[in-house]
């Protein structure tokens, strides 16, 4: 009995034995020698390392003649270049179709903030699962769960409409599952963003976005509110004029005006009132909250670029990756067009306030992240990242914190430390190569030689290869 049961077993076990003990195919190893590791934690530079990547890890980091090199590994000589995390744009509008820039940019993360229709979280899991499958080349993703707004909202398709406390709560309940964050715009009522924001911390979900015209930026910080965008609110809050400007902006949104000027593109008047009733002791103590309860600044300081400087961004010669279609579109829209001669001063005199507040926010101690509003018009996808970087450093950080608003600090923003981030033993490898040191000189960050993808190598040709595509397809007729 006993040797008809092990032959019934030995029938039934061989699939599972095999399928068990079947050898897996295994990527090479694959090791830098020779590089400079910039880790991205404020270290000084490391040179002569090597560094090996086992699957999707960095599992060895050592000086290089020193650590022992995998038998069989597939092994770059990084001599001269310089390696350092893989970037993240944390503010990213767009499609897939533009994921092929991200990665020949060295952008391995994106924090997706727009377009949470119905479709949405249906959309960004397949995204993510053709991404891990392998079938679609892109960046980690984080994505907005529920985008909400006011009734008065100039997105009423893909903004959920909240009108009161109540219904504030509920959308936090029966849409925390939907994303990564939750999504706030300009018109949400006072009442209802403080019941949002109550339910938000009860339900251990962050909320990120837009400062509501109704909601003083000081008091949203206190509330919770994990990052800003676009420095929104920020001057109003800091105007000796704060209730009159807010009273504008009320006006703006309840009215639905077609350039809702007092909120993202204030006219020369208003220029003067937010920038001349500046109230050094307000910004001071509004500052201090933020630094206090840890609420993060995303500034897009590209965006406040291309309020300034529309004319310069549109002859941008990078434009050639953005389909005609798309370009097209761009010049039609009122935020992409031609700046008013009479405008462009009070335009420049707000881009370098904000420049200014930014260098004074991070010297107090405030947190960053570089985001890029890309799909705005002029404002095209992986390069201005780069350009946010250098928007950093010329508002007076140095190249190693503009660098890290672009990869340690989107590491720390979502509790990810553990796994991305810095240059480290153990990290996911998302890392990028470069020609020349960015520490030297943050317009380094773009000389891409080859960029690392969870563990997959992609050299500077296929690079190349990648952006040719871009262009070709971008520019047919």
């Amino acid at each position: 009995m006993k040797r008809i049961t092990a032959l019934l077993l030995l029938l039934v076990l061989p699939p599972l034995l095999f399928a068990h003990t079947k050898p897996q195919t295994q990527p090479k190893p694959i090791v830098f020698t020779h590089v400079t590791v910039i880790d991205a934690t404020g270290v000084p530079a490391k040179p002569e390392m090597t560094l090996v990547i086992t699957v999707d890890r960095i599992t060895a980091i050592g000086k290089t003649g020193k650590l022992s090199i995998p038998r069989g590994a597939q092994v770059v000589d990084a001599t001269g270049k310089f390696l350092i995390p893989g970037l993240w744009d944390m503010h990213f509008h767009g499609r897939e179709t533009v994921f092929p820039l991200l990665i020949a940019n060295g952008i391995t993360g994106i924090r997706f903030m727009g377009a949470a229709n119905e479709a949405w979280p249906e959309r960004i899991a397949r995204m993510r699962h053709e991404i891990a499958a392998g079938t679609l080349m892109g960046p980690r993703i984080k994505a907005l769960g529920p985008l909400i707004d006011g009734a008065k909202t100039r997105r009423p398709i893909v903004a959920t409409i909240v009108t009161n406390p109540v219904a504030a709560r509920q959308a936090i309940r029966t849409g925390k599952a939907t994303g990564d964050f939750v999504k706030i715009l300009d018109g949400l009522p006072r009442e209802a963003f403080f019941a949002l924001a109550d339910e938000c911390r009860k339900q251990g979900v962050s909320f990120v976005g837009h400062m509501p015209v109704y909601v003083n930026a000081g008091e949203a910080s206190d509330a919770g509110m994990k990052s800003i965008e676009h420095f929104s609110g920020v001057l109003v809050a800091a105007s000796t004029r704060e209730s009159e400007l807010r009273k504008q902006q009320i006006e703006a949104v309840e009215s639905l005006s077609p350039n809702l000027f007092t909120i993202a593109r204030p006219n020369a008047s208003q220029i003067a009132d937010l920038l001349d009733r500046y109230d050094a002791v307000k910004a001071a103590d509004l500052i201090a909250r933020f630094r206090k309860n840890g609420t993060w600044q995303c500034p897009t300081l590209i965006y406040w670029k291309l309020f300034a400087m529309t004319d310069e961004m549109a002859r941008d010669p990078r434009l050639k990756y953005v389909s005609a279609a798309q370009r097209k579109l761009w010049q039609a829209d009122r935020r992409g067009s031609h700046v008013p001669e009479e405008e462009a001063p009070a335009r420049k005199r707000l881009f370098e306030k904000y420049l200014a507040f930014a260098n004074e926010a991070h010297k107090s101690g405030v947190r960053f992240l570089a985001g890029s509003d890309a799909g705005f018009p002029n404002v095209i996808w992986g390069v201005s990242l780069h350009d946010e970087l250098a928007l950093f450093v010329q508002a007076g950080f140095t190249p190693m914190e503009a660098l890290q608003t672009a990869t340690i600090n989107p590491a720390k923003f979502f509790g990810m430390l553990d796994s991305l981030g810095t240059v480290e033993k153990g990290k996911l490898a998302d890392l990028v190569l470069l020609d020349a040191n960015p520490l030297e000189d943050i317009h380094n960050t773009q000389k891409i030689n080859a960029v690392v993808v969870n563990g997959r190598l992609i050299p500077k040709s296929e690079l190349q290869a990648m952006l040719a595509r871009v262009e070709a397809e971008a520019n047919k007729k």
